[in-house]
């Protein structure tokens, strides 16, 4: 993807199949994608080749994040600090950064251990910041052992908001460049292990409105993706698909993404389907692609904002069947995510005027029992109307 001759060719593909956006980051992909109606997205973090920190620290060399094992850093600022004097710096790196590349979106993800992340500083600033916040007596020793063996949860949830407060801050960033940008956040669904290990809690998230869209992983655990919509509190979310061979230098063949894979996700998003990564997307994945996003196209509002539902006794946690309903439309999902043909069967709901199964055209009549074989990865969609 480093000649432009190949973007061209890949966004041709790309636009054909549905994608309407891909990590790149640099100019000439800003520049190529708005040819063909796709953002480019720029990775964003604290790295030498992103948000540098490190001229900030040569003049400022007490701001640095202790670890915690006591070791001071040369690329990471104190996150007090961060969140307080070096935030304009900060924010003037990013804004650059725009200006130069003029993404479409920023995306920050973020995946760090509360105890041992970028963010996690047991400087004396952060360690009486915590002891506020959590309300520990002056006279109750501090130190990142004693942290983890008995204030763990507290401090926890102090890093989760610290975590969400950066990002308002890049986030008012991304809104003031020029161009102006959006923002994305990356880490794993709502749950305590995604608080403990990756850093994040997206009720926080969700509370402070920190960033304009959220993404997450890759697995379906439905009862945390749920969770993960009711904690954003109305930020959209991505949900995401992961290609193998995770390994792009693997000589396995590539497990392609099929129409019951890419409807499954549809499905549970609010935000649309990440797939990562793009390098071994081949014909029979393109394809699966175009024709749910077919389906995404002609039917935006009800995967933006429709409500998750079951179909009759079966509950939105199967992993087969589903529904989503916003105002006079419903869309009903039959989907075979399995690797060998299934017999399913489903009853349409009631009290509709019309009902079109959308990729065959067939019609079918609200409140009949449907009965198939689907073969592996395949999947229908029946948009019934009042």
């Amino acid at each position: 993807m480093n000649k432009a001759d190949c973007k061209r060719l890949s966004f041709e593909t790309m636009r054909a199949a549905g994608f309407n956006n891909v990590v790149g980051g640099d100019r000439e992909t800003s520049d190529l994608g708005d040819e063909y109606g796709v953002d480019n997205v720029l990775a964003v973090n604290f790295e030498s080749w992103s948000i540098s920190m490190a001229p900030w620290l040569e003049e400022h060399p007490d701001t640095a994040v202790i670890d915690r094992k006591g070791a001071q850093s040369d690329r990471y600022v104190c996150t007090s600090v961060l969140l307080g004097d070096a935030t304009a710096y900060m924010q003037d790196g990013l804004r650059a950064m725009i200006a130069d590349r003029r993404p479409d979106w920023a995306t920050w993800d973020f995946e760090s251990n509360v105890m041992t992340g970028y963010l996690s500083c047991f400087c004396p600033r952060c360690l009486a910041a915590f002891r506020e916040e959590a309300g520990i007596a002056a006279d109750v020793a501090l130190d990142p052992d004693t942290i983890e063996r008995e204030h763990l949860a507290a401090w926890t949830e102090f890093m989760n908001m610290r975590m969400a407060q950066v990002a308002v801050r890049m986030k008012e960033a991304c809104h003031s460049a020029e161009p102006p940008t959006r923002l994305q956040v990356y880490s794993g669904y709502q749950s305590d292990d995604t608080k403990w290990r990756y850093g994040v809690d997206w009720a926080m998230i969700g509370e402070l409105q920190a960033c304009d869209i959220a993404s997450c992983g890759y697995g379906r655990r439905w009862e945390n993706v749920a969770a993960t919509h009711e904690a954003l509190a109305g930020i959209p979310l991505i949900v995401g698909r992961l290609m193998r061979p995770y390994d792009r230098n693997s000589d396995d063949a590539v497990t392609p993404l099929t129409r019951a894979l890419m409807l499954r996700r549809l499905m549970d998003s609010t935000g649309g389907v990440l797939v990562y990564d793009r390098m071994p997307i081949e014909g029979r994945s393109w394809q699966a692609s175009a024709e749910v996003s077919r389906l995404a196209a002609a039917h935006e509002d009800v995967f933006a904002e429709g409500e998750f539902v079951g179909v009759g006794e079966l509950s939105f946690a199967e992993s087969w069947a589903g529904a989503r309903s916003l105002g006079d439309t419903m869309i009903v999902a039959m989907m075979n995510v399995s690797t060998a043909p299934r017999s399913l069967t489903l009853t349409l709901p009631e009290g509709y005027a019309r009902c079109t199964e959308f990729f065959t055209g067939e019609a079918a009549t609200p409140g009949a029992e449907v009965s198939l074989e689907l073969p592996a990865g395949d999947a229908r969609a029946w948009v019934m109307e009042r």
